[in-house]
């Protein structure tokens, strides 16, 4: 099948914006990343007080994680809808806020509020009742 030179110069253009949007998106995500841990990096000669209170602090936090049941947690994790899991890692491990949640799902930042509020209750809820047994 052979297109026409006007058909296939439309498709060129049009396939050169997609790709134009798309990498703009992706730039943008990565900048905005790359910002947020701009801001929230701290550094040992920027801290003010003893540092041996905040290894103290890192130890303790450390040991304390390391005895929550595990097993508890992934359960905790399997029982959350797909949804939940989904806005759950994006705050955590994509560090996104609820606003630019709320936007990729097309949905209100109070819906995202909600559905992480429900999430983390069921989570609570796994991690203590597994931690009791």
């Amino acid at each position: 099948m052979h297109f026409s030179e006007d058909f296939m110069s439309i498709v060129e253009k049009k396939f050169s914006k997609f790709m134009q949007a798309s990498s703009s998106g992706i730039r943008k995500d990565y900048y905005r990343k790359l910002r947020r841990r701009e801001q929230t990096e701290v550094f040992v000669e920027d801290l003010s007080g003893d540092i041996n209170e905040l290894l103290h602090f890192d130890k303790v936090f450390t040991q304390d994680l390391m005895q929550t049941d595990n097993s508890a947690l992934l359960d905790g994790l399997r029982q959350l809808t797909i949804r939940q899991r989904e806005i759950i890692s994006y705050l955590v491990e994509y560090e996104m806020t609820e606003a630019e949640i709320a936007a990729r799902f097309n949905i209100t930042q109070q819906g995202v509020n909600s559905t992480k509020n429900k999430a983390l209750k069921k989570l609570k809820s796994c991690i203590k009742g597994g931690s009791s047994q």
